[in-house]
């Protein structure tokens, strides 16, 4: 998900796990671009047959006849390693064939005709494709702009892409009951870099505090999670009554790396790591 801000008008790309639209936010009001079919959503599916690369609601409704050769779901594995956990799951899942190829996860087809090797970046490229909007024009000039060098032209002037979290950051935590409660504390489409705080109450009557982060998907703390990070502040003092006040400082750069601290208000005692980006 990411933005694309011009003097005339913002521009917001959504790209699902399973839908994908685009809307436009000009003279005071947001509007979602039809696709090519006149459709307001686009399914994120597309289907590889002999001849022909098919794309949206009519991939989807043949996906059955053709399950082999029609991608789903290719957002799970796009930017990511082939060993990321993440990238496993959808291997199992998938009805097409996922293979490692350099280390990345890449799509292997058999449409008869041909045996082709798909990488995610293109399945996601016939997609956005699809989408016949204003996204891709303006995508262009810019590009064109600086293929030509002109690095001070007004188009850079008055355009910025804003780089956005892919994920939400999901912070795992005891009700009164004890059992085990998840927030988000850094959704996904947050414009970056981006700050956000997270205070939390930990038992006075122990001597350590354990905070775990995952990684969930777009829909919130959904029961697939991915642990993200650990950090676990030791040899605090014991208070004989009442809790202690922890706060948490999470950091995310442009390039997705995340810096997280966990501080001990009462003492200052505090614990800190970065995780860098995905390569």
């Amino acid at each position: 998900r990411f933005l694309l801000v011009t003097e005339m008008a913002a521009i917001g790309v959504h790209i699902g796990g399973t839908c994908s639209c685009v809307a436009i936010y000009k003279d005071g009001r947001a509007d979602v671009v039809a696709n090519d079919a006149g459709d307001r959503v686009t399914p994120a599916v597309v289907a590889y047959r002999e001849n022909e690369k098919i794309v949206g609601l009519a991939a989807k409704q043949g996906r059955i006849r053709n399950a082999s050769n029609t991608i789903v779901k290719v957002k799970q594995i796009l930017g990511r390693r082939f060993d990321d956990p993440q990238v496993q799951k959808h291997v199992t899942e998938s009805k097409c064939s996922v293979i490692e190829k350099d280390g990345k996860p890449r799509y292997e087809l058999d449409t008869g005709a041909e045996r082709m090797i798909v990488p995610p970046e293109e399945v996601m490229k016939l997609i956005f494709a699809k989408m016949k909007d204003e996204v891709i024009a303006v995508g262009a000039a810019i590009e064109a702009a600086l293929l030509l060098g002109k690095e001070n032209s007004s188009l850079e002037e008055e355009s910025v892409i804003v780089e956005c979290s892919a994920r939400n950051i999901v912070a795992k935590e005891s009700d009164e009951s004890g059992s085990d409660t998840y927030k988000v504390v850094f959704p996904s489409g947050t414009p970056l870099p981006a700050r956000k705080h997270h205070a939390f109450q930990a038992p006075g009557n122990v001597s350590s505090v354990c905070l775990e982060l995952y990684e969930s998907g777009e829909k919130g703390c959904d029961p697939e999670r991915n642990k993200l990070a650990q950090i676990v502040l030791k040899d605090l003092q014991l208070k004989e009554d009442g809790n202690r006040d922890i706060l948490t400082v999470l950091t995310m750069k442009r390039d997705g790396s995340l810096h997280i601290t966990c501080t001990e208000q009462g003492t200052g005692i505090s614990e800190a790591i970065t995780i860098d980006a995905a390569s």
